[in-house]
C-alpha cells in the first residue's frame, strides 16, 4: 500500500490507473493529462492477517508524506489487498477515521457484493480494479450469467467466477471441434478462440510465427499486448487486447475499475461505454466534485455549457458527457440542471492539497 501526496490527480480521466506505477523505494510515478512525474510516496507493508489499521490510516492522514504543497494529509492510496482481513481493516479504518485520500487499486474482498452491508456503507468511494460492477450489462451475456450465478449459489460472482465459466465454455467448444481428448490436437482449436463472454471479446494472443519465446528459457519472456509489442513476439497463448485506457474500442476483455456509489459497484473506468457512470470523489476531500464539472473550481457557465452540449442525450449519443449526467440516470435532463443550481456560483481551492 502506498500513500501519496501531490498537488492535482485527474482520476478516470485521461490516464487512469493504468499510469500508475511504482518506480524507486518510496517513489510512485502517476500519468496525468502534462505525461508522468515523480510524487514522493510512503510505502506501508501490511500483514494479510491484520485486523485493526487505525495506526497506518491515522499515519496517512496525518503525515509524514505531508508537505506545504500538498496540505497535511495523502491524497491517494494505492491498495494492493488480497487478504480478507487486511482488505476489510482498510476499509474500516479508512472510514471511520475519514482519511481524505482516495484509495485505488485493488482490495479483493470489497468487490464482493456483500461489502456494503457488511461496512454499513462504509466502503462508499472505495475504487478497485474489477470484472464487473453490481450486474453490469458489460455485453449481451453479462446479466444473464450474472442471475443463472445468484440464483444458483445465492451470491453475486466474484471476479474469478467469470473467467471460471468462460473456460469451462471455451474449453468443451474446443475439445468437440477437436472430436478427441489429444492435448495436440485441441491446442490449434482453443488458438482459434474469438468468442464473446460475460466480461467482453475474447481471444488469445498468438500463434505467431514471428516468436522470439524460447521455450528452454522458461520464466517471464517478452510480454505479447501488442500495445507493447507491436510485433506480437513473446509467449502465446495470453489474453488479447489492445484497450486499457478511458476508451473500449476494440471490445476484448480488459480489467475495470469500479467504485462503490449508493449501495452499488458502478464501473467508472473505461468511461466511454453505455454503463459507465461518473466517478465521485468524498465531499470531505472536494465538496464540489458532483457538479465542478471542468475541475476550475467554481459552477459557472463553464459547466453549464458541458450539460447544454451534452442536453437530451444518452450513453450512446455523440455528445454524450459521462461527467455532465450527475444523477447517473443515464439521460441529461432537468434532474442535472438541478444539481447545477444547487450549487451554482459556489467555489473552492482547487490548487495544491485538492483534487479537481
Amino acid at each position: 500500500m502506498v500513500a501519496v501526496g501531490y498537488p492535482n490527480v485527474y482520476p478516470y480521466n485521461e490516464c487512469g490507473l493504468a499510469d500508475v506505477y511504482l518506480g524507486s523505494p518510496n517513489s510512485v510515478k502517476l500519468g496525468t493529462p502534462a505525461g508522468f512525474a515523480d510524487f514522493t510516496g510512503q510505502i506501508y507493508p501490511i500483514s494479510p492477517t491484520i485486523e485493526d489499521l487505525d495506526a497506518v490510516l491515522s499515519a496517512i492522514k496525518n503525515g509524514p508524506d505531508a508537505t506545504p504543497d500538498t496540505g497535511d494529509e495523502a491524497r491517494l492510496i494505492i491498495e494492493i489487498i488480497s487478504a480478507e482481513k487486511a482488505g476489510r481493516a482498510f476499509t474500516t479504518s479508512w472510514d471511520k477515521l475519514g482519511v481524505k485520500a482516495i484509495p485505488l487499486g485493488i482490495n479483493v474482498i470489497e468487490q464482493m457484493s456483500e461489502a456494503w452491508e457488511e461496512t454499513d456503507g462504509g466502503v462508499e468511494y472505495e475504487a478497485t480494479l474489477a470484472t464487473s460492477g453490481t450486474r453490469t450489462p458489460v455485453t449481451a451475456l453479462s446479466t444473464g450469467i450474472w442471475d443463472a450465478y445468484v440464483e444458483r449459489w445465492g451470491r453475486a460472482p466474484i471476479y474469478t467466477a467469470w473467467g471460471a465459466y468462460a473456460s469451462m465454455g471455451i474449453l468443451a467448444a474446443a475439445i468437440e471441434a477437436a472430436g478427441t481428448l489429444d492435448n495436440d490436437d485441441i491446442i490449434p482449436e482453443l488458438e482459434q478462440t474469438d468468442t464473446l463472454t460475460g466480461t467482453g471479446q475474447l481471444k488469445f494472443t498468438g500463434p505467431n510465427p514471428a516468436t522470439d519465446f524460447d521455450p528452454s528459457v522458461g520464466g517471464n519472456q517478452p510480454y505479447p499486448y501488442s500495445v507493447a509489442n507491436p510485433t506480437m513476439k513473446g509467449t502465446l497463448h495470453d489474453l488479447y487486447t489492445e484497450s486499457y485506457g478511458p476508451t473500449w474500442t476494440d471490445g476484448y476483455v480488459r480489467t475495470l475499475n469500479a467504485q462503490w456509489q449508493d449501495e452499488r459497484l458502478e464501473v467508472v473506468y473505461p468511461r466511454d461505454q453505455a454503463f459507465s457512470v461518473k466517478w465521485r470523489a468524498p465531499p470531505r476531500l472536494y465538496p464540489l466534485w458532483e457538479t465542478d464539472i471542468v475541475t476550475d473550481g467554481v459552477i459557472d457557465p463553464a459547466d453549464m455549457g458541458v450539460v447544454a452540449t451534452a442536453w437530451q442525450t444518452v450513453p450512446t449519443d455523440l455528445y454524450w458527457s459521462v461527467d455532465a449526467d450527475m444523477d447517473a440516470n443515464g439521460l441529461i435532463d432537468i434532474a442535472d440542471i438541478s444539481r447545477l443550481a444547487k450549487d451554482w456560483d459556489k467555489s473552492e481551492p482547487v490548487g495544491p492539497g485538492y483534487i479537481p
